[in-house]
């Protein structure tokens, strides 16, 4: 790929404008943030892993240009750099490519490069500087190492330090019950599986915001019981959205569980939901991947 790019500068005499940068480590960037106006990021979303180069780049006032992944979604505003969005929802690489190549050239050509040669009578683009202290404002703001070590903290540290406080008291009373949990789970769990889903509404009907779906779920527990286990409806609303809604336990008969609940639909468009039975307050690692889909 590296060497297409190579060919590419040589072939069209775009050398002298088109730049591979070896070796690309944090001295390199360090010259890098402080020398460019761009940053174009435009690899296949959700590929992203992160985007720290292009934090450290908005924290230089270097506007970023970039597809809606990573940290992009979270700190793009219209007002601080611009975002790659027509290839959103599109599964077919060859027309997502030609798309996001289009809105690339479109906003460079069109909104791009006019700002940033659109000079007061001292040279000065205004706007663009304007658009760089947002960026630095709102990046700098944001995305940083106090946020990193807050967030830790508090959605780690500190949760991993009453979990270890939980499970030591009374002679760990509350760890043997965990073990006890994991036993009983790995015992029975190949064995659950559903029954029967009712819902009082016909299939494929269309519905309208506020409609209420009322349904009654039925499972074997193969013995296991029912305190161990979770039953809930996952309600996905759209591509970024979704809704957890827990139903409840109504009786048991022999190996049968029954459960009810109700799912209030919100917003339009095309959604779904689908059922699933999954550990009940089990926190080992391995039965994360523990759960029965109806669907």
């Amino acid at each position: 790929m590296i060497k297409q790019l190579i060919d590419f500068a040589r072939d069209n005499k775009v050398e002298d404008r088109f730049v591979f940068v070896e070796n690309y480590d944090m001295n390199v960037a360090r010259h890098l943030v402080q020398g460019v106006d761009v940053w174009l990021n435009n690899p296949k979303k959700p590929l992203e892993a992160s985007g720290t180069s292009g934090m450290k780049a908005g924290m230089n006032g270097v506007l970023n240009f970039s597809v809606p992944d990573g940290w992009w979604p979270e700190c793009f505003n219209g007002e601080n750099g611009w975002s790659i969005i027509s290839g959103e929802n599109i599964t077919d690489d060859e027309i997502r490519n030609k798309l996001e190549a289009n809105e690339i050239y479109e906003k460079l050509e069109n909104e791009i490069i006019p700002l940033f040669y659109q000079q007061n009578q001292n040279g000065i683009p205004e706007n663009w500087v304007k658009m760089m202290k947002r960026a630095i404002y709102d990046v700098g703001k944001n995305f940083n190492m106090h946020r990193v070590l807050k967030e830790y903290l508090n959605e780690f540290y500190l949760p991993g330090a009453q979990e270890v406080t939980y499970i030591s008291k009374d002679d760990f009373a509350n760890l043997k019950k965990l073990e006890q949990t994991k036993t009983e789970l790995a015992k029975h769990w190949q064995k659950i599986k559903f029954l029967d889903v009712s819902i009082d509404s016909p299939e494929n009907m269309v519905l309208q915001s506020g409609e209420v779906l009322n349904l009654t779920v039925k499972i074997d527990i193969d013995g296991l019981s029912e305190e161990y286990v979770q039953v809930e409806i996952f309600y996905r609303q759209n591509e970024e959205n979704f809704l957890i809604v827990p139903l409840e336990f109504v009786h048991k008969k022999n190996n049968v569980v029954e459960y009810k609940g109700s799912l209030t639909v919100s917003g339009s468009g095309k959604q779904s939901f689908n059922v699933r039975i999954k550990p009940k307050n089990c926190c080992y690692k391995e039965f994360y991947e523990y759960v029965k889909w109806f669907y």
